[in-house]
C-alpha cells in the first residue's frame, strides 16, 4: 500500500512521481527500515521536495492531502493489527 505509485491529478506530474518513486521512496524507506513504519513512512514521503522536482502545487497539495488521509488510515488499523496478531500469538496467555 505505501510503495505503489498513485497518479496524480496530471499526467505530467504523475509521470515526475513515477520516474522518482525508486530513488527517492522505495529506496530509502528500504534503507531506513520504513517498511515497519508506514506512518514515518508516509511522512517521508510527504516532506519530499515534489515541488523542486517537478510537480505543479495542485499535485503537490493533493498528493499530501493523500498521504496524510492514507497516514489516518493506517493508524486506524494499527489496533485491529495488533489485536489480529495478539490472537494468532496467543500473546494474552
Amino acid at each position: 500500500m505505501l510503495f505503489t505509485v498513485s497518479a496524480a491529478s496530471h499526467m505530467a506530474c504523475t509521470d515526475v512521481i513515477a520516474e522518482r518513486w525508486m530513488s527517492d521512496v522505495i529506496t530509502p524507506a528500504l534503507a531506513d527500515g520504513d517498511v515497519g513504519r508506514p506512518l514515518e513512512a508516509l511522512d517521508r514521503i510527504a516532506s519530499l521536495s515534489w515541488k523542486e522536482m517537478g510537480l505543479c502545487d495542485e499535485c503537490v497539495e493533493g498528493k499530501k492531502i493523500e498521504w496524510s488521509e492514507t497516514a489516518k488510515d493506517v493508524w486506524e488499523k494499527v489496533g485491529v493489527w495488533i489485536e489480529e496478531a495478539e490472537k494468532e500469538f496467543d500473546f494474552q496467555n
